[in-house]
């Protein structure tokens, strides 16, 4: 069995986030409302990418895990590639009115 080298915070950070990632709320998953100004996402996003940044768990976690962060990772991506951009942003932000 393998064990896993992370803190018991840093799990319970990654469980939340694989949550937001599921339900795929952009905002959610930056930890951002849809009112915030391009600066203060970009601030979130620099936060959110380092803590999820692969890199960082390599030798700490196993295959699973690591699979995990990564999907987190790129969905961190994804979401600041939409909200950084105001159209796209825009458009998300009425699609989400829409459900």
């Amino acid at each position: 069995m393998e064990t896993s080298l992370i803190t018991i915070e840093e799990r319970t950070q990654i469980e939340k986030k694989l949550a937001d990632v599921r339900q795929r709320n952009y905002f959610e998953i930056l930890e951002c409302l849809p009112d915030e100004t391009l600066s203060r996402i970009e601030e979130k996003y620099r936060r959110l990418s380092y803590f999820y940044n692969p890199a960082r768990f390599v030798g700490r976690v196993s295959e699973d895990q690591m699979d995990e962060i990564k999907t987190i990772h790129r969905v961190i991506e994804d979401a600041f590639g939409v909200l950084s951009d105001p159209g796209r942003r825009s458009s998300y932000r009425h699609a989400l009115r829409l459900f």
